[in-house]
């Protein structure tokens, strides 16, 4: 009985000094260029547009929120400093403004462009430039790096004089590797 029991406490003890400690970290990982360089598929979007425009002195202001889903995008980061974001995905898009009912609009949108981009680890962001890019343009925000996921955010602000417009947009968007 007395070797039973100190072969429990031998086990005890052994698995508590072997376990895994939840205050371990992972290791830190820095945002560079080669630790983007791959494939990677979007997670999710999310783009929230608000538009003020003035009328006989009154604002008016109409809000936007576009949900991306049923992903089927890849952004491809290669060494020479180019990108690729390729692919299509749906989006749902809900207008709303003061006095009217809702809108909701459900399309499918197809995205097809490349450039180059940059990194600046101080600033934490990443540079997108590309003529023809309507999905990744300038300069966006890493919210989130790790091995395994890719976080952006991009605040964009623009005031359009000719038309007392200022609109302003908050895109939220991630992508897992898969390469």
């Amino acid at each position: 009985m007395k070797t039973v029991k100190f072969i429990m406490v031998l086990l005890v003890a052994f698995s508590l000094f072997n376990c895994n400690s939840n205050n371990e970290e992972r290791p830190i990982f820095v945002l560079s260029k080669s630790n983007l360089v791959g494939i990677h598929e979007i997670e999710s979007f999310i783009l929230d547009t608000k538009t003020t425009t003035e009328v006989s002195g009154f604002p008016v202001v109409i809000n936007s929120n576009s949900v991306g889903n049923l992903f089927q995008v890849e952004l491809i980061f290669n060494a020479d400093d180019t990108y690729s974001l390729k692919g299509e995905y749906a989006v749902t898009t809900t207008i709303t403004s003061a006095g009217s009912q809702p809108v909701v609009n459900e399309e499918i949108l197809i995205v097809n462009e490349s450039g180059t981009f940059s990194v600046n680890n101080t600033e934490n962001t990443i540079s997108f430039i590309s003529p023809e890019a309507e999905f990744l343009t300038g300069t966006l925000t890493v919210s989130g790096l790790s091995e395994e996921k890719l976080s952006l955010l991009q605040t964009v602000e623009e005031t359009i004089s000719l038309r007392n417009t200022l609109i302003e947009a908050d895109l939220k968007i991630s992508f897992l590797r898969k390469e």
